[in-house]
């Protein structure tokens, strides 16, 4: 029997209202706080949603991330944090209620640091933006609606840290296409209107996820913050010459490159140490094009 709009609509809303509560249980029971890891908290609020709901179904992963881990997207499974005084995380969960699907997520600050509290904040004011814009945009397609995302990101000084904005929510389990994650996802390759109906003729329900990064704070570091600061910091020397002959000028690009190589791994050793799977990343991508133009370089200079 199919269900009829309203008692659809109400459904996912109680539903709403049950993770809401839920989270809020999460907060004023004291669970967010430093020295536990992200799985022991996760499992904590596990045990807390079945004493307060009954629940043991989620229809996506338990998603508890703090700290560096909190630039990952969802598919990403990194590795398992402790909480730390002064941290970010946010809790991403996706309990089902009676049948009916929740999708719940929200930011959390431990401490005062003014830069994760604006993030905070930053996030709550973006998501209540692109409620509204959505509802004063009913012909609106899911690519532009990703794209506007994006433009509130950049309005508030962040970078948008998600590869889709959004998917579809109902009752379990939601519809879905087999190997397609852009259809009905807000995603940047879907050209469709998010108003329209589902396959069964009903109308479709969607979660905004608002994810903002700042990837340069990513481990609570300074930053580097001018030309002057950047210049102090700088191991490889300049050469001022006003000409330098080219067989000379390769030797020394073969030379810094090398020397740029070892600086490279001392970085990844550091952020391997604390867990920053991001930048670990990055800095290996980085190494293997330095290495290959130290290659080529090496070559060309042999050859001479």
């Amino acid at each position: 029997m199919k269900t009829s709009e309203p008692l659809r609509a109400e459904s996912l809303l109680k539903a709403q209202k049950n993770a809401n509560t839920l989270f809020e249980a999460v907060e004023s029971r004291g669970l967010i706080r430093p020295g536990i890891t992200e799985n022991q908290l996760n499992e904590e609020i596990y045990a807390l949603a079945l004493e307060m709901f009954g629940i043991d179904k989620y229809w996506h992963k338990r998603i508890v991330r703090a700290g560096t881990n909190t630039l990952m997207p969802y598919d990403e499974n990194p590795p398992d944090l402790t909480l730390a005084n002064d941290d970010i995380l946010f809790l991403d969960l996706g309990p089902v209620f009676e049948e009916w699907e929740a999708d719940f997520g929200r930011t959390f600050v431990i401490g005062s640091d003014s830069s994760k509290l604006k993030l905070r904040n930053d996030i709550a004011l973006a998501f209540a933006e692109g409620k509204e814009y959505l509802k004063t945009h009913p012909d609106i397609t899911a690519r532009d609606f990703f794209q506007y995302a994006v433009s509130l990101a950049q309005k508030y000084g962040w970078e948008f840290g998600g590869q889709i904005a959004g998917h579809l929510i109902g009752q379990f389990p939601h519809e879905r296409i087999p190997n397609d994650k852009v259809t009905l996802y807000v995603h940047p390759d879907n050209p469709n209107r998010m108003r329209g109906l589902d396959a069964d003729g009903n109308q479709r329900h969607w979660i905004l996820e608002i994810h903002f990064v700042d990837r340069a704070r990513k481990i609570g570091g300074t930053t580097l913050h001018s030309i002057s600061d950047i210049s102090k910091h700088q191991r490889l020397a300049d050469n001022n010459e006003e000409s330098v002959n080219a067989i000379d000028m390769l030797k020394e690009l073969h030379a810094d490159n090398r020397a740029l190589t070892g600086y490279m791994r001392t970085a990844h050793e550091v952020c391997e140490k604390h867990n920053d799977v991001a930048t670990t990343s990055l800095i290996e991508v980085w190494i293997d094009q330095t290495e290959r133009r130290s290659w080529f370089l090496a070559e060309i200079v042999s050859e001479f």
